[in-house]
Parts: C-alpha cells; structure tokens; sequence
C-alpha cells in the first residue's frame, strides 16, 4: 500500500469517514479531477494504485486500519474519539494551541501591510 514514506492519522470528529472521503475524492484521481478537482486524490493522485492517499469506506474498515496502523496504542471514548491509553475522556475540547505560535498570529488584510515589529523573518 504505500512507495515512499508514509503519514499516518486519525481524523476524529462526527462523520468522520464520509467527511475523510469527501476530502480525497474518488479514488481514482481522473475521476477525481472531473467530481472533485480540489481533492488531495485530484491533486495529486497519478493513478488508481497510487492515489495518495487511503481512506476508508465505512466505520469497520476505518477501525481495523487505525488498529493495523497503531496496535493497541490508541483507544477511543464513546463517541469515537481517540483519546490518551488509560486517561478518562476529557469533559470540554482542549485547547492545544502555542501562544505566540505563528499559526496562531492572524495574517494582514491586505499583503501590502508589514508585519509586526517583533517579527523576526530570521528565525
């Protein structure tokens, strides 16, 4: 299944797997470019076997993937999101967000705009 080296992931939010598929497209990536030309398969998919990207196609499949991928270092709580081995599911979303991280910092309106003083484009 994969050529190169290779990512794994968990997408873990409410209809994940349809909401996973939608996001790379059909399969093959000629389709793909016709239904969904935004597609990481459209993109960057040059045949069926080599697509870029596996997603599965239900629940089960998805499941026995992320247990292929990750043995036994993932559990999950009753809604279906993964959560730390042996810790109790958190109550409210955790914010995981770096202060001062750059991601963080909104971009100008307008690309015309400097940036900040304290930016450092060095760093």
């Amino acid at each position: 299944m994969t050529s190169g080296p290779t990512m794994f992931m968990v997408l873990s939010r409410e209809d994940a797997v349809s909401g996973m598929r939608e996001i790379v497209g059909p399969a093959d990536p000629e389709e793909a470019k016709k239904t969904a030309p935004e597609s990481i398969r459209a993109v960057v998919g040059k045949d069926k076997l080599k697509n870029a990207i596996h997603a599965p196609d239900d629940e089960m499949k998805a499941m026995s993937a992320i247990k292929l991928a990750f043995g036994d270092d993932l559990e999950f709580d009753e809604s279906g999101k993964v959560v730390e081995k042996g810790a109790a599911p958190a109550t409210e979303p955790v914010d995981t967000e770096i202060e001062g991280s750059r991601h963080a910092e909104q971009a100008p309106a307008d690309s015309s705009e400097a940036p900040p003083a304290d930016a450092n484009p060095e760093a």
